[in-house]
């Protein structure tokens, strides 16, 4: 893990503290590797924080895709989607609405 902080390793962990009070979670994937376990980092992250905080927006960057062909981009965003939201689904948590950008380096 690069350029990171997992706060679910850290035994000092407080879900309230950093979820609680804010209006929206910003979740960063990187285009350009495989996004396996960013797709199982983000679920872990967007069912604790939706228990602490409900009315959180969840925003998910799909980034770096400037190095990318249109239709490599589009099929990224389209499988990030639909695993996340498969995921979600599969949770028994499918009202945690999930929006998703393309973003440049």
């Amino acid at each position: 893990m690069q350029g990171q902080i997992d706060f679910f390793e850290k035994p000092s962990f407080d879900s309230e503290k950093i979820f609680g009070g804010h209006g929206a979670l910003v979740f960063v994937i990187d285009a350009q590797v495989d996004y396996m376990e960013a797709l199982n980092r983000l679920h872990q992250t967007v069912l604790r924080a939706h228990k602490v905080n409900p009315h959180l927006k969840l925003e998910v960057f799909i980034h770096k895709v400037d190095g990318l062909s249109d239709d490599i981009k589009f099929e990224t965003q389209r499988d990030i989607h639909q695993r996340a939201n498969d995921k979600l689904s599969n949770s028994g948590m499918e009202q945690i609405h999930l929006s998703f950008y393309l973003r440049t380096l």
